[in-house]
């Protein structure tokens, strides 16, 4: 009868949903790997940090950020070995939700970006992905990377996107 019939905040939302319940895997602990981790960690999530990069997760076990954003390592060090976890083989970690944040360097004299990082860490989520699972890119690329990440992610789990796993990338791109 067009009639308002319950409100629903966003809080009754995150807790609906149990969100927070799910574990979440950042592949790439660059600026936007590391200090969306801290975020989500920051938020009560579960988080296991990936990075092919011994240096840096060396220098992230000391406490040590290896890049300068104010307050960041007082995230670190408030969430290092409680809600935020460092490994350097992806085979040691559960989750069910993956985010994609390895970086996309540009060749110099091409001017056309290297997407291998991107298709390395997909091929390595698409070995250990579940149904039910969220695979999110939240990476600078060129039109089209979405849908190529998709195909690969389908191919190497023999998983069926949208029906298996979830997958996002920004809306406002028709990849």
């Amino acid at each position: 009868n067009k009639k308002v019939v319950d409100l629903l905040t966003i809080n009754d939302l995150d807790n609906a949903l149990d969100i927070k319940d799910r574990r979440v895997c950042i592949l790439g602990l660059g600026y936007v790997g590391l200090t969306l981790s801290m975020a989500l960690a920051d938020k009560g999530f579960n988080v296991s940090g990936y990075d092919i990069d011994e240096t840096r997760l060396d220098q992230l076990n000391r406490g040590i950020v290896p890049f300068f954003e104010q307050g960041l390592d007082k995230y670190l060090h408030r969430h290092l070995g409680k809600s935020f976890f460092l490994h350097n083989n992806l085979s040691d970690v559960e989750s069910e939700i993956y985010i994609i944040t390895v970086g996309t360097p540009v060749d110099e004299i091409s001017k056309i970006p290297l997407t291998e990082s991107i298709y390395n860490a997909t091929d390595s989520i698409g070995k250990k992905i579940k149904v039910g699972d969220l695979i999110i890119m939240r990476s600078t690329v060129t039109v089209g990377t979405s849908r190529k990440v998709v195909s690969r992610l389908e191919k190497v789990s023999g998983l069926e996107a949208g029906k298996d796993f979830e997958d996002r990338w920004d809306p406002g791109f028709q990849n």
